[in-house]
């Protein structure tokens, strides 16, 4: 289970993840982890929740697909489409002090 947490304010914008990665069947482990927040482009992140390795997979075919040029409504787009067929949720927050949840 991932923990990410937004709270925009006047001034700040704050996004804030967990790092623990559990795999079905495997032990838990104490010093296995990743980072799950990842910026797209200077203007916009993106924590994910779900399958690190899918969510990884969405942020490489996202960044070869658009760069760090895309509009943040093609940035919304891509995601509610990566979140089809998966258990993903993908949490973005723009510059405009925005915080969109994509399930």
């Amino acid at each position: 289970m991932t923990l990410v947490i937004a709270k925009v304010t006047k001034h700040d914008l704050f996004l804030l993840a967990d790092t623990r990665i559990q795999h079905p069947g495997k032990s838990k482990s104490a010093t296995e982890g990743m980072i799950k927040i990842l910026l797209l482009s200077p203007f916009v992140a993106v924590a994910f929740t779900g399958d690190p390795d899918l969510a990884q997979q969405h942020v490489a075919e996202f960044k070869s697909q658009f760069g760090s040029d895309a509009g943040f409504e093609d940035t919304l787009e891509y995601f509610r489409k990566a979140t089809h067929d998966n258990e993903n949720e993908y949490l973005l927050l723009s510059q405009v002090r925005a915080v969109y949840f994509i399930c």
